[in-house]
């Protein structure tokens, strides 16, 4: 195919999936992807999408937990979340979620950092007035990191527990590790690795 061709395929491409409604960049397919891994997986809350326009809001938990949604693809770190500006230190969410994506836009996993994890791991991006998290290998080892099963790629039946803080175990550099198996239907375990 020939470059003109493959421009005229891509806004094809475009044009189905506005018609279709479905997501058309990073961002979307990472919120569209966190909620439903999350619907599946027992043990984990269900979410819905937020209102659209909600400020570093992406999904609500049933508990009325927020959440806000980061997708990363090639990217060193997040998108941006804006402070409150009349309270810069108020909290904005429960839980951020760093969606990570393979090549081919499906999930590769999902990273989640709690209220505090994320005040304590945060940079301020100058330029654009707002906080971000690097991908830093010792920063995501602050999260609780899940992963989808590599056997049932649609079906989320594994859940990979890194962060140390949640067993009680001191130290990034720890190698001591909780799995959290799940199978659809049934009750998650925990166990040492």
């Amino acid at each position: 195919m020939d470059d003109t061709g493959l421009l005229r395929l891509r806004a094809a491409l475009h044009g189905e999936m506005r018609r279709r409604g479905l997501a058309l960049n990073v961002g979307q397919v990472a919120e569209k992807l966190a909620i439903d891994f999350f619907n599946k997986t027992p043990g984990c809350p269900n979410l819905g999408e937020a209102a659209v326009g909600t400020t570093n809001v992406d999904a609500l938990s049933r508990r009325g937990d927020r959440y806000s949604i980061k997708g990363v693809l090639d990217a060193r770190k997040t998108g941006t979340v804006y402070p409150d500006a009349g309270a810069p230190e108020r909290q904005l969410f429960e839980y951020l979620l760093i969606v990570q994506l393979t090549q081919d836009w499906t999930l590769h996993s999902i990273y989640e950092f709690d209220w505090p994890t994320f005040v304590r791991c945060r940079s301020w991006d100058k330029r654009m007035n707002a906080w971000y998290l690097g991908l830093a290998a010792r920063t995501l080892a602050q999260a609780t990191k899940y992963t989808p099963s590599e056997s049932q790629p649609g079906v989320a039946t594994k859940l990979r527990h890194t962060t140390s803080s949640r067993l009680g175990i001191e130290g990034a550099g720890d190698h001591a590790r909780a799995i959290s198996t799940a199978h659809p239907g049934g009750n998650a375990h925990k166990i040492q690795e």
